[in-house]
């Protein structure tokens, strides 16, 4: 089938060819993942990249815009090095393609020379035997046969070979990947896409493309298992807005903060991918050039664990508000969906990319904050990771009276069928939520299995029990938890409330005092004769930006107790937005059947 030129829909409905190749050996791409991060994950983020562009783009007849809504929209949905590279290298493309109502083979060839100008800039420090070497040869074979040949489909077959021969040059040069026997997952990606391309245009239709027959690609024993751990822990990525973001200025600042630094983009609208230890100091580093959007945190230690040090055949996975600290996060290698904060028009991933710290000091200061829970399609990155790695997933969340975030939870499980996925409302949050992550996450290291685990975790939600003492009602009452005419009688009393949850895991006074030593007191009372009668598991203590007076509290229930507190913790900001700066709580988990009421 020859074709002499390329319109809007020709042109999307070859990039929805490419997206189905790419998605066909996304495992394999997954498992040959060595460079830059051995974290197994390049071929599920290239096929985000481009399923997030077919998804969100409508084409139209106009070349020039249709390419530009493809890779404004790739940019946008890009994902790890390889994702910000293609979707750099197609926005490269489309720029010096913008004004074609239609393209012919010799535009094209020339187009592609700009791409890969584009997509080599935006990386700080290029590396040769990548994907950036595979877009670079192809360019260059296009180049020398676009002058000579007008069909496009006898111009994408006579260049692929040439793509093809990089790819196979990349153990060559890139010693990572020789060590490790494999090919470039990203430089393989690119030649994917092309050959769905390709494919499509010699066939003539998706129906025949779905319809050919090719083996599946197993996941493979992955190549990194004797290579080293990250240097960085933190794949970290955002969309900046402001005319003050100028790519060159960005890369020189972020280049302190990690490696594979890549500014993506047009002045005014870039993409930033940094690996690194501190992303909320990435998120610091932005704040001066204009607002944040779209962030995304990915853990590449937790990834590398998962490939080649996992603890069981179930994956355990909650959100931000279960106010775990890192270090028991790590040693159980729980996976966390962060919750997302908006503070002033950017936008942040809870706990990740700002600090307690950082967050309390904003509000403070009167900067305006809003949480909503995470997407589906946060919940679906994650499942599609652990899948290919995990015989099934438990996933234990935030009470679904508080927050959608189970509800979404369950609507990404629904896209993994033959994964075992078990999402629970556990009807808590912050330190509660925490203490039955724990268990559930001990019960499975000491041989439980996932059903054993789920009537537990069952009998664990319903004991738990979570007392906040308040500072201030003011924070309850601008989030809604609390009416305004309530809100006002309580602070005209003087009144600090007592709030906890109930049954249904919705936000519940169950007490007041005048004072917060006078609440505190009786919190600790009460864990002491939980303790008699019932005998404790644990307990935990939660502060919003309190460290000494939480620190005195977690003494004195030692004290009481005879034994320290499982973890003290700041909780995150999206829970310490609505309960205040100073607030305080005692979580527990009783040992026996039950929790009597709070009296």
């Amino acid at each position: 089938m020859k074709i002499a030129y390329l319109d809007g829909f020709r042109l999307y409905t070859a990039f929805q060819a490419g997206a189905a190749e790419m998605d066909r050996v996304r495992a394999h791409l997954d498992a040959i993942n060595v460079f830059p991060v051995p974290d197994g994950d390049t071929g599920t983020n290239m096929a985000s990249t481009l399923r997030s562009i077919v998804v969100q783009v409508k084409p139209e007849r106009h070349f020039g815009r249709t390419f530009m809504a493809l890779a404004e929209a790739a940019l946008v949905g890009a994902r790890g090095n390889s994702g910000l590279i293609l979707a750099q290298f197609l926005l490269g493309a489309a720029r010096s393609l913008e004004g074609c109502r239609r393209v012919e083979a010799p535009h094209l060839a020339e187009a592609t020379i700009q791409a890969v100008s584009f997509a080599f800039s935006a990386v700080s420090r290029p590396t040769e035997g990548t994907i950036l070497t595979v877009m670079r040869e192809w360019s260059n074979a296009l180049s020398l046969l676009g002058s000579q040949i007008r069909d496009i489909a006898s111009l994408l077959s006579g260049s692929i070979p040439a793509a093809r021969q990089a790819l196979l040059d990349t153990p060559n040069r890139l010693p990572e990947l020789a060590r490790a026997g494999v090919l470039d997952a990203g430089g393989k990606g690119f030649l994917s896409f092309l050959e769905g391309i390709e494919a499509f245009i010699r066939r003539g239709s998706l129906r025949q493309l779905s319809r050919t027959q090719v083996p599946e690609i197993e996941p493979a024993p992955h190549p990194g298992s004797d290579l080293g751990l990250p240097a960085y822990r933190y794949c970290t990525e955002a969309f900046l807005f402001g005319d003050k973001a100028d790519p060159g200025q960005i890369r020189t600042r972020l280049a302190s903060l990690g490696d594979s630094v890549i500014v993506g983009g047009m002045p005014g609208h870039l993409r930033i991918h940094v690996h690194t230890d501190e992303p909320s100091r990435l998120f610091d580093e932005l704040a001066p050039f204009g607002k944040s959007a779209f962030p995304k945190v990915d853990d590449m230690l937790r990834q590398v664990q998962d490939l080649r040090q996992r603890k069981g055949s179930v994956a355990l996975v909650t959100d931000s508000s279960c106010d775990l600290p890192q270090e028991l996060l790590d040693e159980h290698q729980v996976h966390i969906v962060p919750l997302r904060l908006n503070i002033d028009g950017s936008e942040y991933l809870d706990r990740l990319t700002i600090t307690p710290e950082e967050f309390y000091r904003r509000v403070e200061r009167g900067e305006r904050a809003t949480t909503s829970q995470p997407a589906a399609a946060d919940f679906e990155r994650l499942y599609a990771f652990l899948s290919g790695h995990y015989e099934s997933i438990l996933s234990i969340h935030l009470s679904g009276a508080l927050s959608g975030t189970v509800e979404a939870a369950k609507r990404a499980s629904s896209a993994f069928p033959r994964t075992r996925i078990v999402v629970v409302d556990s009807r808590h949050l912050c330190a509660s939520l925490g203490l039955v992550v724990l268990r559930a996450a001990e019960a499975l290291e000491a041989g439980a299995s996932l059903g054993e685990v789920l009537g537990l975790v069952d009998t664990w939600c319903r004991q738990a029990k979570i007392l906040v003492s308040l500072k201030t009602v003011r924070h309850m009452v601008r989030g809604g938890r609390i009416g305004p005419v309530k809100g006002a009688i309580v602070r005209l009393l003087g009144l600090k409330p007592i709030i906890s949850v109930d049954s249904q895991g919705r936000g519940t006074a169950v007490g007041k005092a005048r004072s917060q030593r006078a609440n505190l007191d009786r919190i600790r009372f009460f864990a002491e004769e939980v303790q008699a009668s019932e005998g404790l598991w644990g307990y935990a203590v939660a502060h919003a930006h309190a460290p000494d007076e939480a620190g005195e509290f977690a003494r004195e229930m030692e004290k009481t107790l005879g034994f320290g507190p499982r973890f003290v913790v700041d909780i995150s900001p999206v829970i310490g937005l609505h309960a205040g700066s100073g607030s305080l709580a005692l979580a527990f988990l009783p040992s026996g059947d039950a929790c009597p009421p709070f009296r």
